[in-house]
């Protein structure tokens, strides 16, 4: 169902031919051989091919002939332009952030935002959207920067990202450790996130927590005493 819906995007909101449409039914029913067959009769009555090829790809999908599905969705891509159209966007603060007609985000001032994106596709109810997702906007410099050195930035305008548990330490991820630490800094972050956690004789340490975290230490698994903890590296290198 999600292939589908990827694949419908781009087809325009022009009306669902009535075979088509019942391939595509059909489809979702897992009836493959129905759908081919209601595909093939769309197309000798001159329906729209870019939706039956995609429903054609999609029955030859179900039934994996790989080679059939893959021809008449290449077909599909071929007779469409490649974008999506009929998408809407709102912005729950447009203030901060208000989206064009075109897609295009323009920032007004610093803040948050979260702008939600919709759809009209060939199948959608008349007078109805279809719900695609959100996605966040966060705006965190107060003026159009070509170059930072060029600017007098306070701190926290230089960067927006935050180096989670430390970030990272070479090819290791989220260790809390002193070496993500100093790599951070030296990669410039000015926000770090930290996770503590507690010994088994009670002392404080940095660690997200015992039991799934996998460090190739003895103690993985459980939590260990502070004299263990300081004793041995994540991986062998790692304090």
């Amino acid at each position: 169902m999600v292939l589908l819906c990827v694949l419908l995007a781009g087809c325009g909101a022009e009306a669902a031919p009535s075979y088509t449409k019942q391939g595509m039914e059909a489809v979702e029913s897992l009836d493959y051989e129905k759908a081919l067959a209601l595909f093939q009769t769309a197309e000798e009555n001159g329906e729209e091919k870019r939706l039956l090829y995609r429903g054609m790809g999609l029955a030859y999908l179900g039934k994996t002939d790989y080679e059939a599905a893959i021809a008449y969705l290449e077909a599909a891509l071929h007779l469409g332009s490649g974008r999506v159209e009929n998408l809407d966007f709102e912005s729950e603060n447009p203030e901060i952030v208000s989206v064009t007609e075109g897609g295009e985000l323009e920032v007004h001032k610093t803040g948050i935002t979260v702008i939600h994106v919709s759809w009209t596709g060939p199948y959608t109810e008349k007078g109805k959207t279809e719900d695609l997702g959100e996605f966040m906007v966060n705006v965190c410099r107060e003026t159009d920067h070509d170059r930072l050195a060029d600017h007098e930035l306070k701190w926290y305008e230089e960067t927006c990202l935050v180096a989670h548990a430390l970030g990272n330490a070479g090819e290791y991820t989220y260790t809390n450790t002193k070496d993500a630490l100093e790599e951070s800094i030296a990669e410039g972050y000015k926000v770090l996130e930290v996770d503590l956690g507690m010994t088994a004789d009670e002392e404080i340490v940095c660690r997200h927590t015992w039991y799934s975290d996998d460090f190739d230490v003895s103690y993985d698994g459980s939590i260990p005493a502070l004299v263990s903890f300081e004793q041995e590296k994540y991986h062998g290198v790692l304090t």
